[in-house]
């Protein structure tokens, strides 16, 4: 139990130095900003137009019917042209 009272007690004081740290190092200086801020970078600008997306995907498969289905003609003869 004494242990646990030891520790218990130490816990405040690293949460506050914890804190300090973090304060300490997430700090910057005004020259350090300036620094960082001169150094330039080339853009190139380009100016986009809409134009249509086709996507195929391409798969491996075969192709079967739910039901089969018989057609038969009612006349004798041959079908010269079938309009879809």
């Amino acid at each position: 139990m004494k242990r646990m009272r030891n520790r218990r007690g130490l816990l405040p004081y690293i949460a506050v130095a914890a804190v300090c740290l973090a304060m300490v190092g997430c700090g910057e200086d005004a020259d350090d900003k300036d620094k960082t801020r001169s150094t330039e970078i080339g853009v190139v600008v380009k100016t986009f137009q809409n134009e249509p997306i086709y996507e195929t995907l391409t798969l491996p498969g075969n192709v079967e019917a739910i039901e089969d289905t018989t057609l038969s003609a009612e006349v004798a003869g041959q079908l010269a042209s079938l309009a879809v």
